[in-house]
């Protein structure tokens, strides 16, 4: 796995619960199909495969990934892509 990155999360609930959450980005690669992984269920909630250029694409998507992050995603794409060139 190579790391892409880390990206903290923070969310300020109106039960006054302050939520910070660290995101570590990896990268790595599939050598089996998806309907072979086994999901942890107590903490991944589910796995989904896209195109990479989604990332790029954010702004004009609904229910793929949260819009309002785009920036982040375009980096997490610049640095993927930076990866598959260096092979």
């Amino acid at each position: 796995m190579i790391k892409i990155g880390t990206r903290i999360h923070q969310v300020s609930h109106l039960n006054g619960i302050q939520d910070n959450e660290y995101h570590h980005v990896f990268m790595a690669e599939l050598k089996v199909p998806v309907s072979e992984l086994k999901i942890q269920e107590e903490e991944v909630d589910d796995i989904k495969l896209f195109d990479l250029s989604t990332l790029k694409n954010t702004n004009g998507l609904k229910n793929v990934l949260l819009s309002r992050f785009h920036d982040y995603y375009c980096n997490v794409y610049g640095k993927i892509h930076q990866q598959i060139e260096e092979r």
